[in-house]
């Protein structure tokens, strides 16, 4: 949105047939984009809300005024039939604020029933992707995520859920590098025009505008399906992949490396596993 064409690059996406999700944060929004929104509505808008207050809100953005025109933006909306989805990332700043987000969200929205949310959290804080891992100060450790979903009975309950869920059985030998569906199932196009499959990571990218998509398509996926450890890395055969934040992206984005252990992953997988009661070797 920080485009003057914006609105006109949504058109043509419409006309082309896109089922179009727009992620905001709800700043940039104003009346006119609205009103065209709710005549040509998306299938969903997705606002990231960081905080509840305007003093944890507005010392996230670092913008005076902020939250009251987001606040202001997202009731608007809440009147249209636009499906409305609120988020929140738990952060040092809000850790206190999440579960209040969230019931304020379901006061403005409704609570749905069959446990369809219209408020969601991410636990996870990742660097820059140009490396820069001033965002990984605000991280919560695992002690915090748990007293955070403790604030909320819905939050609780699934997290309770997935730990009780059956152990996620990974099939591919532990030599293989990549072993995310980011991969094999999903491809992501940059405001640059790179064809990524990876959000993450640069590495196997094409650039679109020099060569055709189908070419660039089925360029790498063979050699991205069989690239293999180069080092003994503590993560090539650890028992805890599975229940591990760590990929060789985000590995690459934290150390500057693929195969490196990132210690704060590794917190999150141990501690997890514990809570899981699971007897699994470490590497």
């Amino acid at each position: 949105m920080v485009r003057d064409d914006f609105l006109e690059l949504y058109s043509h996406a419409k006309e082309k047939g896109f089922i179009i999700m727009l992620f905001t944060n709800g700043y940039s929004l104003t009346k006119e984009i609205i009103n065209y929104l709710v005549k040509l509505p998306p299938f969903s808008i997705e606002i990231t809300l960081n905080g509840i207050t305007k003093k944890t809100y507005e010392s996230i953005t670092q913008i005076k005024e902020s939250f009251p025109r987001v606040i202001g933006n997202i009731k608007l909306l809440s009147k249209s039939k636009i499906k409305l989805i609120l988020k929140s990332n738990c952060l040092k700043q809000n850790k206190d604020e999440v579960a209040r987000i969230k019931g304020w969200t379901e006061e403005l929205l409704g609570k749905p029933a069959q446990k369809k949310y219209r408020f969601k959290y991410d636990p996870m804080i990742f660097p820059q992707l140009n490396q820069d891992k001033t965002p990984c100060n605000y991280r919560l450790s695992f002690e915090e995520l748990v007293e955070l979903r403790k604030q909320d009975p819905d939050i609780w309950e699934e997290y309770q859920k997935g730990l009780h869920s059956d152990f996620p059985d990974l099939k591919r030998d532990g030599s293989f590098l990549y072993h995310c569906n980011s991969w094999m199932q999903q491809f992501f196009i940059n405001p640059y025009g790179r064809l990524k499959f990876c959000i993450f990571s640069d590495k196997f990218s094409v650039d679109l505008k020099t060569t055709p998509f189908k070419e660039g398509f089925y360029r790498w996926p063979s050699q991205i399906l069989n690239e293999r450890f180069n080092t003994n890395s503590k993560c090539r055969d650890c028992g805890l992949r599975s229940v591990c934040y760590h990929c060789p992206a985000r590995a690459y984005l934290e150390t500057g490396d693929e195969e490196s252990p990132v210690p704060y992953y590794c917190r999150l997988a141990e501690e997890t596993a514990k809570e899981m009661a699971l007897k699994i070797k470490t590497g």
